[in-house]
C-alpha cells in the first residue's frame, strides 16, 4: 500500500466493461485488453503489483470483481467518479471516445489528482498518523447557543373564526 506522504509515480488506468478491461500502464505506456474474468485478470495484473495506484470508473458493478482482485494483489485501487473524470478530460481540451483512450486518461487523472483529492488507503491500526495523535486532545468549550432573533408571526384573526364544513 502507498504511504500518505508518498507521491504517486505510477498508475494503472482501467476502463471496465461487462466483457473486457482495458488497462493502461503509465510506467511502460503499454495498453492491454483483458477479458473480464477472474482468472484472466489475476494472471494479467500480477506483473503490475508494484504500481502505486490503479484507477477505474464506476460502471454499474462491472468493476467490483476487478477491485477485489486488485485488493488481493495488494495494488491500491480507487473507484473514480465518472463525472469527475469526464470533466477532467474536458478541462484538458480532449474527449475520450475509445476504451484505450479512456484508460490512458484514467491513469493521467490518477497521476494529477492522487496527491490532493483521491482517498488514501487506511493506515494499519498499530501505526499512528503523527506523534500528536498519541496524546489526548484538549476539549474546547462548547460555543454559546444562539438566541432566536425572529419573533413569531401574528396569527391571522380570521383563521380563528373560520369553520370547516
Amino acid at each position: 500500500m502507498t504511504k500518505p506522504s508518498a507521491k504517486i509515480h505510477t498508475t494503472l488506468g482501467l476502463d471496465v466493461s461487462q466483457d473486457s478491461v482495458t488497462l493502461y500502464d503509465s510506467l511502460t505506456r503499454q495498453t492491454l485488453t483483458i477479458t473480464n474474468q477472474r482468472d484472466t485478470l489475476i494472471e494479467a495484473l500480477a506483473p503490475f503489483a508494484d504500481r502505486d495506484l490503479a484507477l477505474c470508473e464506476a460502471t454499474g458493478g462491472h468493476e467490483d470483481g476487478l477491485l477485489a482482485i486488485l485488493h488481493a494483489l495488494a495494488i491500491p485501487a480507487h473507484r473514480a467518479d465518472a463525472a469527475k473524470v469526464k470533466a477532467y478530460i474536458r478541462s484538458c481540451g480532449k474527449r475520450a471516445k475509445t476504451d484505450p483512450i479512456d484508460a490512458r486518461w484514467l491513469a493521467q487523472y490518477g497521476l494529477d489528482h492522487a496527491a490532493s483529492s483521491l482517498p488514501r488507503p487506511a493506515r494499519p491500526a498499530s501505526q499512528p498518523s503523527s506523534p500528536a495523535a498519541t496524546t489526548p486532545r484538549t476539549l474546547l468549550p462548547k460555543p454559546p447557543q444562539r438566541r432566536k432573533t425572529q419573533t413569531p408571526r401574528p396569527r391571522r384573526r380570521h383563521a380563528q373564526n373560520h369553520h370547516y364544513r
